[in-house]
């Protein structure tokens, strides 16, 4: 296959990946994204969509199971937690379908494969089909970033979980124990605590909410206890096994050790950037500690044609950031002059 020519090619088609591939076609720049997964990464499959979809789904429940405090009779409340998770399938796939949209509006060429840099200009990509070559002026890596594992734990998708099995489990579980008090944490203690799962999330520092606001923490931490979640705060989480009937997970606070138990265990305490195998390392790029991409104020790294937005530089990852960031670096790559 003939090598391809374009202005820019984007890897990764996340928030901040899909954001600066429409922005780069808007500009009148040929652009091509590429994506080993489905588009829209994380964040449409199974982060912020899925889960803003199943928290809507908890509040409904909530709501009509205290519809008498409004004068509502509501008899005899039904909760089917398996049409609640097609519902969220069904908001996901129509937001993939409007990036493809988008994506087809501003003539941007979706690749669907893993990418590898090869050349400051130059982007290998290996698919289904085969591997394809790929020339260009700049390139943004917007690869996002994967759930953090403790060392010595396996991650199997049934009883020790992510975000991404989290959002369609095939059943409620009694017990859910929860590592870690962020977003991620938090929002599916309130998703499956509406269902009926005793909920117990372990936080190593002192709050709910340990990144943000004290009173937010504070605000949450009161809904959270009268949900019936169990907080387990300035805690440490030391292990987490399957057993045969579910999970164990071993904490420890002030010297004194303490073993959960449960049905499933959702690893929830923070990210790590997905910056292997794109053979940054060969081409000098300066990556410092924990994987984070180092890069000026127009998300340019140390090699002036690459640029790094989103999960993968410094900074909150969060979908809103990732996406101004890559309007920022896609119109410094046009020659515009982004604040």
């Amino acid at each position: 296959m003939a090598e391809q020519t374009y202005d820019v090619i984007i890897i990764g088609s996340g928030p901040g990946g899909y954001v600066a591939a429409i922005r780069a076609g808007q500009l009148g720049l040929k652009v091509a994204c590429v994506e080993k997964g489905d588009i829209g990464g994380v964040c449409t499959n199974w982060g912020c969509i899925p889960t803003k979809a199943l928290l809507r789904n908890a509040e409904i429940v909530d709501l009509v199971r205290n519809a008498d405090q409004f004068g509502v009779t509501a008899g005899d409340v039904k909760v089917d937690w398996q049409v609640g998770t097609k519902r969220a399938e069904r908001v996901v796939r129509q937001s993939r379908q409007g990036i493809q949209f988008l994506f087809k509006k501003h003539k941007v060429d979706f690749v669907q494969g893993t990418a590898s840099i090869t050349s400051p200009t130059a982007v290998h990509v290996e698919g289904g089909d085969g591997g394809r070559d790929l020339s260009t002026r700049a390139i943004i890596i917007a690869t996002g970033a994967r759930p953090f594992v403790l060392p010595g734990v396996t991650v199997d998708e049934q009883r020790i979980i992510t975000s991404k099995a989290a959002v369609a489990l095939p059943n409620v579980p009694k017990a859910m124990l929860i590592m870690g008090a962020g977003a991620i944490g938090t929002e599916f203690a309130t998703v499956y605590s509406a269902y009926g799962t005793k909920c117990t999330i372990v936080e190593m520092l002192g709050q709910v909410l340990p990144l943000e606001d004290a009173e937010c923490g504070t605000a949450l931490q009161k809904a959270l206890v009268k949900r019936g979640v169990d907080l387990h705060l300035g805690t440490r989480v030391e292990s987490i096994e399957a057993t045969e009937s579910g999970v164990r997970m071993t904490v420890s606070k002030d010297g004194q050790t303490t073993v959960l138990e449960g049905d499933v265990a959702l690893l929830g305490a923070g990210n790590v950037g997905n910056v292997e195998g794109l053979g940054l390392e060969a081409l000098g790029v300066e990556v410092g500690r924990g994987g984070v991409i180092q890069v000026n104020d127009y998300l340019q790294t140390n090699v002036p044609n690459i640029y790094a937005i989103g999960d993968v530089v410094k900074g909150p990852r969060l979908a809103h950031k990732a996406m101004h960031e890559g309007v920022i670096a896609v119109e410094h790559i046009a020659g515009l002059n982004p604040a």
